[in-house]
């Protein structure tokens, strides 16, 4: 199951190159049901709501057997490490349609927060999990979505375009241009979690975890704790 997941994951990936970083917003709007699926974005629509399905299918099963497995690679990797608090899908795609990717797999943290995934590796912050493997670690993109999810029951009022611009221009280009000035050729990204979008009236905004459960949103692709080998497009 674990490997018919992953393969769904890296063809995602894949084909998310071929679309524009709003038709991808779209398509995650559409798996929530949102919006109404496009031709614009319907292939990449399958393809995400085939993910979600697989996602809700495996959330009860611990993730406790990849964890050795993802140690191994940090204890052995010679480049570049960054470790996210929070890379939602948004941020992966974009990443897949700027870098090439070598390696994308994934670990269900069932929970879809911060919590959770520190039991997994026995540390008390991510920051000691950070040092464990001498990784660079980045929580900025935590921070921003809680500045919205904090709120999540009184959405902020964005249409769904002015959401798209918002993450963009505050938070996935920001990622894009810290990534692209790392100087290794290959470089390892890692994330506790992503987050959901969630849609108040017409108005939409973005939660993780326990916020998205009390804001009655559905916690999806929260549950994705990416790992991604990259690799600069030639």
């Amino acid at each position: 199951m674990y490997s018919e997941l992953y393969h769904i994951f890296y063809d995602l990936l894949s084909l998310s190159r071929l679309y524009s970083y709003g038709s991808r917003v779209r398509a995650l709007c559409s798996v929530y049901g949102y919006v109404p699926p496009s031709n614009e974005f319907l292939d990449l629509y399958a393809k995400l709501e085939g993910l979600a399905k697989k996602i809700d299918k495996l959330s009860e099963i611990p993730p406790s057997s990849s964890i050795g497995f993802i140690e191994k690679i940090l204890r052995e990797f010679d480049y570049s490490v960054i470790l996210f608090d929070n890379l939602g899908m948004p941020e992966i795609m974009e990443i897949a349609s700027k870098f090439e990717v070598l390696i994308a797999f994934f670990v269900i943290n069932p929970h879809g927060d911060t919590a959770a995934f520190k039991t997994y590796f026995l540390v008390r912050y991510m920051r000691n999990l950070a040092e464990k493997y001498a990784m660079d670690f980045l929580n900025f993109p935590d921070k921003i979505i809680h500045k919205l999810s904090d709120h999540v029951d009184k959405c902020p009022d964005f249409s769904l375009n002015e959401l798209i611009e918002y993450l963009y221009n505050n938070l996935t280009l920001r990622i894009i241009r810290i990534i692209s000035k790392v100087e290794d050729d290959k470089i390892l990204l890692m994330a506790d979690h992503g987050y959901d979008i969630i849609k108040r009236g017409d108005n939409f905004s973005v939660c993780h975890g326990y916020e998205c459960l009390s804001a009655k949103g559905k916690l999806i692709f929260s549950k994705i704790a990416p790992i991604m080998l990259i690799r600069r497009a030639t």
